[in-house]
Formats: C-alpha cells, sequence, structure tokens
C-alpha cells in the first residue's frame, strides 16, 4: 500500500532527479523544491522548479501502487522575453533528462509577490507509478 512516508520520499527523490537534471544542463543555480516559498524567492532570482503533491490513482488491486502524476510548477524571472528564454532552458533540460517522462508543459504565470509583473511559468505534468 503507498503510504504518505512513500510519497513523501518520491518527492524527495524527485527532487534529485531534477536537481541533477538541471545541472547535466548548467542550470546549476535554478532551484528544485518542495518547498512553495523557497520557490517563489527563487523564481524572482534564477529560476525555480516546484514539486506539487501529485495526484494519486488506485488501480484497485489490494496491495498494489498507486499510478502518480506529479505536478511541477517552473518559474522564471527578469525582463519578459528573459523570463521565458530562461524558462525555455529550464524546461529543455527536463525534456532531454532521460531520467523524466514529462506529459505535457501548460503555460501559465506566478503572482510577483513582491508585487511586480506575474511571472512567466509552466505547469508541467509527469507520470511516474509509485509502488
Amino acid at each position: 500500500m503507498t503510504t504518505v512516508a512513500t510519497i513523501t520520499a518520491a518527492a524527495a527523490a524527485l527532487v534529485d532527479t531534477l536537481t541533477a537534471a538541471l545541472a547535466a544542463a548548467d542550470l546549476d543555480d535554478v532551484l528544485a523544491t518542495t518547498d512553495p516559498v523557497a520557490h517563489r524567492s527563487a523564481a524572482l532570482g534564477a529560476g525555480s522548479v516546484l514539486v506539487g503533491p501529485p495526484v494519486l490513482t488506485w488501480g484497485g488491486v489490494a496491495g498494489g501502487g498507486a499510478d502518480a502524476e506529479w505536478t511541477l510548477t517552473l518559474t522564471a524571472a527578469g525582463d519578459y522575453q528573459g523570463a521565458w528564454d530562461r524558462l525555455d532552458g529550464i524546461l529543455c533540460a527536463l525534456a532531454d533528462s532521460p531520467a523524466l517522462t514529462l506529459a505535457r508543459a501548460t503555460p501559465a504565470t506566478l503572482t510577483d509577490p513582491t508585487g511586480g509583473e506575474p511571472l512567466p511559468a509552466y505547469v508541467l505534468t509527469l507520470d511516474t507509478t509509485t509502488t
């Protein structure tokens, strides 16, 4: 049975995988995190990837694992075109990683907590299976 501890561990492992994918693309300054406060702060700098709680679906098999649909929020700051360029670099780094299975990326915006213009973002969905 999937437990909260399993999901927490899977989220931490996903952060590690994202960090490695970003580093492989020379994006060491982009933060991968499960902490929304750290995400907003880092988004105002080099950029950030926030790992949100997954949508879980059980297949009905007793004791079986759950399918997890992870949602990531990718955000970058700067002048509008510069932010989109940075965001595209982050997205490409994740798309190029053989350790990640991307399902879709939906353009979005994140409200700037300092009151500035909204920041460009993607809401990215990954498909994985937990056990």
